[in-house]
């Protein structure tokens, strides 16, 4: 079955959406992506869902066996992001 979802990879004992790679001065960084569940929802059903995105350093990321991480896309940060 066909899908357009990025790889998923370990991180911080849960599973994430692996968007991106980016080197910078201090290594490589992995753009990741998950929805978390909100005990008790603001205003509406649409709060229910929580969307957290964030980069952690590659040492924190585990690949999950089975996944294809080879369109994953590797980027260099722009120089004044590296100092």
């Amino acid at each position: 079955m066909p899908t357009d979802l990025p790889p998923l990879v370990w991180n911080g004992g849960r599973r994430r959406y692996l968007l991106a790679w980016e080197r910078r001065s201090d290594g490589w960084w992995a753009h990741l992506h998950h929805l978390e569940i909100s005990p008790e929802p603001a205003f509406s059903l649409a709060d229910v869902f929580v969307t957290v995105d964030d980069w952690q350093p590659a040492a924190a990321v585990e690949q999950i066996v089975g996944q294809d991480y080879s369109k994953v896309g590797r980027t260099n940060a722009a120089p004044e992001d590296c100092l």
